[in-house]
């Protein structure tokens, strides 16, 4: 079942903090004060990214990045983040 703006929007400003990529869920969490982390593969934040005290930008360090691409032959950004660095940001942004 899909939640509606209201409750999704209650859902991530009630959450300990927000995990996603480069999408609109994310752009909603950093809009109602959420603590976010956005992990950015071929997109960038610097471009696209929400500018809040409470968001964290997780950035895919490749040298064919960014390239804004849909789809990719290699596809090497993404798997490149690894999930122990992300939990690392985590902790800190929750603990402060």
């Amino acid at each position: 079942e899909r939640l509606g703006m209201p409750a999704l929007c209650g859902l991530l400003g009630d959450a300990a903090a927000f995990i996603g990529v480069d999408t609109g869920v994310s752009h909603l969490a950093a809009a109602v004060g959420a603590r976010n982390i956005c992990i950015w593969g071929p997109t960038s934040p610097q471009r696209m990214g929400a500018m809040t005290a409470a968001t964290r930008h997780i950035v895919a360090r490749v040298d064919c990045g960014p390239c804004f691409k849909r789809s990719c032959d290699q596809f090497i950004c993404m798997p490149g983040i690894r999930a122990d660095h992300v939990l690392e940001v985590m902790d800190e942004l929750v603990a402060r």
